[in-house]
């Protein structure tokens, strides 16, 4: 039997959809992935990373300056995928979280019998323009405002915005329960829900796990490619367990532009490919 992400590892899925959100990115990327696994201090991958000089702030920082010098030059061409329906990208993002372990269509009946709300609906709609038809600018972007690290000014606690806030500080919309969108505090992370044990996270994220929005990132193309090539490290090592590191090396291979802009702003490829080897484990194959 083949095992998927543990609890905690798929959490970086989590924190990477959150941070592509945050930075207003209209697709979940490779660089979105490397910085959500610089959310979680307790994974492994995050104090590997951080030995090759690659940490949270300076990860995003790189993300952001690569998708501002091309995203408006990738217009065209993502502007033909606005003629797919919305059951059809539903389908490739349900199929490429299952090959981790996530049934998006489990999650998605959670939150209609919880609150009554179907999760496909405009899912992965694009992001509202702002004057000129360009993307308004997502949280974290713009003079002034920092990166969800603690309550702003005229936010809510967490530093959402105030007329988000339902009961129990959480907002409306969002992923589906808990901290995914609608839900109390706890949500999945607490008492009884899927990720009850995870945590601490990356200052700024906390406890919790990330912050619900209503604004869900599609899977780019090199995206799943990268899951694929994780599955692929696995079987070829005879491990039983997808490992984030995996999944790190098969980003790596990969070698889509956003992803090498991140790692290289401060390491090179092929050295972190190295390390991330070098810290696996030797793996028992099962005869």
């Amino acid at each position: 039997m083949f095992e998927r992400f543990t609890r905690d590892d798929r959490m970086l899925m989590a924190f990477a959809m959150q941070e592509a959100g945050d930075l207003g990115h209209r697709h979940l990327g490779n660089d979105h992935l490397i910085l959500g696994m610089l959310c979680n201090a307790r994974s492994p991958l995050f104090t590997l990373l951080a030995e090759q000089g690659l940490t949270l702030p300076t990860a995003r920082d790189a993300a952001r300056r690569y998708h501002a010098e091309h995203d408006d030059e990738s217009e065209a061409a993502a502007s033909d995928s606005e003629e797919e329906s919305t059951q059809q990208r539903y389908d490739e993002d349900r199929e490429a979280l299952r090959s981790i372990g996530i049934d998006l269509d489990k999650v998605r009946e959670a939150v209609r019998g919880r609150f009554g709300e179907d999760l496909s609906d405009g899912w992965a709609r694009r992001p509202d323009r702002g004057p000129g038809g360009r993307r308004g600018r997502g949280r974290g972007r713009g003079p002034g405002h920092r990166h969800g690290h603690g309550p702003h000014r005229g936010c809510g606690p967490d530093g959402g915005r105030p007329d988000d806030w339902g009961p129990e500080m959480r907002g409306p919309e969002g992923w589906g329960p808990g901290g995914f969108g609608p839900g109390g505090p706890r949500g999945p992370f607490g008492a009884g829900g899927p990720f009850a044990d995870d945590g601490p996270w990356e200052p700024g994220r906390g406890r919790r796990g990330p912050r619900g929005r209503g604004s869900r990132p599609r899977f780019a193309g090199p995206t799943r490619s990268a899951l694929a090539r994780a599955l692929e490290i696995a079987r070829e090592r005879g491990d039983r367990r997808l490992r984030p590191e995996y999944l790190l090396l098969a980003i790596i291979d990969t070698a889509d532009d956003a992803s090498r802009a991140v790692i290289e702003s401060a390491t090179t490829p092929e050295g972190l490919k190295a390390a991330v080897w070098a810290s696996l484990p030797d793996v028992e194959v099962e005869i």
